[in-house]
């Protein structure tokens, strides 16, 4: 058996409150891994080309107030 496998078989088992409080943390940590995948890709400033690329549209007019 699989460690997932594992997992889910003892998450059936919670009651509906614990589910929820399972689910808000699952949504903390899958957020603070994706915080800290963008502050990765940020430090090895693989934005900087994206970021260019949309100053050079501002510059040149081809952007959209919102």
């Amino acid at each position: 058996m699989s460690r997932v496998q594992a997992i889910e078989d003892q998450v059936r088992e919670l009651s509906g409150p614990e589910v929820r409080e399972l689910r808000a943390w699952l949504d903390e940590f899958e957020a603070q891994l994706f915080e800290d995948r963008i502050a990765a890709d940020s430090k090895m400033r693989k934005f900087d080309s994206l970021i260019e690329r949309a100053l050079a549209d501002e510059r040149n007019g081809k952007t959209t107030y919102l």
